[in-house]
């Protein structure tokens, strides 16, 4: 009867999901592996990137990144390198490292951004949060959220 079709409808429903899981699992030992392969080639290119004077100026003036004139300008004199470190599962996320020289408006030397996958337990219910290290301004520099005086 119709209990019996609806076991069998719920053992095919369990099928897939193992076979869902397995192919999520061989999917994070793949990535893994390739992960480890690539970060030598990856510092290969930054050691490169590093010799050539102005290039993040350059990117930076050739990108689409949407920021403040001050945002802009800080980016184009102080930006020495950007670094992005996937999570030890790709499809975790990853953290962008920004690389600052010494100047007037920060204290930090690396300002990070660390954008977070989780992935939810039902279609459409993944989850992006991005996490910033705290910029530590130098005193009434701080033009994002200024301090009235």
């Amino acid at each position: 009867g119709s209990e019996e079709v609806l076991q069998e409808l719920e053992k095919a429903q369990q099928e897939i999901n193992n076979a869902q899981d397995r192919l999520v699992q061989k999917i994070s030992e793949v990535s893994q592996k390739y992960v480890g392969k690539r970060r030598p080639l990856i510092e290969n290119r930054r050691a490169i990137i590093n010799q050539i004077p102005g290039f993040w100026a350059t990117v930076i003036q050739h990108s689409q990144i949407s920021c403040s004139e001050k945002e802009y300008e800080i980016l184009r004199e102080y930006l020495t390198d950007v670094n992005v470190q996937e999570a030890q599962n790709v499809q975790d996320g990853f953290t962008i490292s920004f690389t600052f020289k010494e100047n007037p408006y920060f204290s930090n030397s690396v300002i990070t951004q660390q954008l977070i996958y989780e992935q939810g337990e039902e279609e459409g219910a993944d989850k992006e949060t991005i996490v910033c290290s705290p910029i530590q301004w130098k005193p009434n520099q701080n033009f994002v959220n200024p301090q009235p005086s």
